[in-house]
């Protein structure tokens, strides 16, 4: 029985040294051995000439000829915050609303620029470049261009 328990203990032990260097090795070339997470959030850049990807919005944009020339410049993200900006260039993401929009050709060149929430809140502005939230009517709607650029400019409540 001794001589069983010896063998396994080795077994274990020599098991557990190949796994850790597995896992080293791993480590070393920036592997992940893990099957399941949540998507890290992110920045990057890329032209204009590709579709942006799911889930992600168009935060800047610029002619930059160096880089895409004849294509547009685009700094994109999948990490979304309440009062984040981000270009009309992409869809403002489900459940988000547009609260401010304008020309920023510093920021968005030919695309009008968006600040987003999806903190709604009751009596809140809009602007109707997203569509009103389910659940939620207009009680005011007039131009601000200051604010919403050529949208309408609404005031919502939940209904």
């Amino acid at each position: 029985m001794g001589t069983v328990q010896r063998r396994s203990g080795r077994f274990r032990h020599a098991a557990r040294r190949a796994l850790l260097a597995v896992a080293l090795v791993a480590a070393c070339l920036g592997i992940s051995l893990t099957t399941t997470g949540t998507a890290q959030a992110a920045s990057t850049h890329m032209c204009s000439s590709t579709p942006v990807p799911a889930g992600w919005v168009v935060t800047e944009a610029y002619t930059n000829q160096s880089i895409c020339r004849p294509y547009i410049y685009y700094r994109i993200s999948n990490d979304f915050y309440n009062g984040m900006h981000m270009c009309s260039a992409t869809a403002v993401p489900a459940g988000w609303v547009v609260t401010e929009a304008y020309t920023n050709q510093g920021i968005c060149g030919p695309y009008i620029y968006y600040r987003i929430t999806s903190n709604l809140q009751n009596g809140m502005h809009m602007c109707s470049a997203t569509a009103v939230p389910a659940g939620w009517i207009v009680t005011e709607a007039y131009t601000n261009q200051g604010i919403c650029g050529p949208y309408v400019y609404y005031r919502i409540v939940r209904a």
